[in-house]
């Protein structure tokens, strides 16, 4: 009787690696199906050769090519879903923390809502008021506690507060 290891590895439904034991340079593979993947071939997946007892043995493992192109998918699909359209350009990073105003206090005040913005951005909880004048950068920072959001993977939907008073009406 022929060994049940031998038949699955004759079949190629194994790989003579485990993913622990693969260079970095394998692991950040282009696999699209295509079947110019070296780890998993193009299928997104393998199953590491380990001994019986193994905690992976069995197991199926998500190559680095399948996951980064999850990731990406993940990212356009939390995009789309966030009705930011055109603001997906407002980030902190094309935001200046002190603002555009001359005045230094309008500058010490903008910092601070910049500080606050960003650490809410990391940690969304509960909720996060900006108040100003028209053209004081509220809109810009909303939209990049968004983008910062989506980035991470949390979902988010951006909507301007007289669109969300006229839904809620309706």
């Amino acid at each position: 009787m022929e060994n049940l290891g031998d038949i699955l590895k004759r079949l190629g439904t194994t790989r003579s690696v485990s993913r622990d034991d693969l260079p970095p340079d394998l692991l950040e593979c282009s696999g699209n199906g295509s079947g110019d993947c070296e780890v998993c071939g193009g299928r997104g997946w393998f199953t590491p050769d380990v001994p019986a007892g193994h905690a992976d043995f069995g197991q199926l493992v998500t190559c680095q090519c399948r996951q980064d192109q999850m990731d990406r998918e993940s990212s356009a699909r939390l995009l789309r879903y966030s009705n930011l359209g055109h603001l997906t350009r407002f980030t902190f990073e094309t935001l200046s923390p002190d603002g555009k105003s001359a005045d230094p206090e309008d500058r010490r005040v903008f910092r601070e809502a910049y500080d606050t913005s960003t650490l809410f951005a990391e940690q969304p909880a509960g909720w996060l008021v900006i108040t100003g004048p028209h053209g004081s950068g509220k809109t810009h920072l909303a939209a990049a506690i968004a983008n910062r959001c989506i980035e991470t993977g949390k979902a988010v939907f951006f909507v301007h507060a007289p669109d969300l008073l006229d839904h809620l009406r309706a």
